[in-house]
């Protein structure tokens, strides 16, 4: 094998990647006041975004490597720059509203307007 190839497997290789990225994480996390726990999950979900798009990109050249690599920067740098520390679905707020709103929705029916027919 030629000098400065790596040796292992492609999924080794990520695997290495990750863990690596999962420690620049968790220091990171702990100095801003994420839960460094979640460095890991983190990790494999950055690795991945660039490995899946990576293979994809390999299968038709296009759009450009540059327009590619300016893309997933965007994603992963914006996209982590505005993290939340404990984050939501939308769908787990709008199911924690129902919860609360329904019983008071149906437990009063709407004021009617004067003047309005029954």
């Amino acid at each position: 094998m030629p000098s400065g190839q790596p040796s292992g497997s492609f999924a080794s290789i990520l695997s290495d990647i990750a863990v690596q990225v999962e420690d620049l994480l968790g220091a990171e996390f702990a100095k801003t006041g994420h839960d460094p726990q979640f460095a890991r999950l983190y990790a494999q979900a950055l690795v991945g975004l660039v490995a899946q798009t990576g293979q994809q990109w390999l299968d038709n050249r296009e759009p450009s490597r540059e327009v590619v690599a300016r893309h997933l920067i965007n994603l992963a740098w914006n996209g982590m720059a505005h993290l939340k520390p404990d984050p939501r679905l939308v769908m787990e707020h709008m199911d924690r509203r129902t919860v609360q709103v329904a019983p008071t929705a149906v437990a009063e029916p709407a004021p009617r307007r004067r003047g309005a027919k029954s």
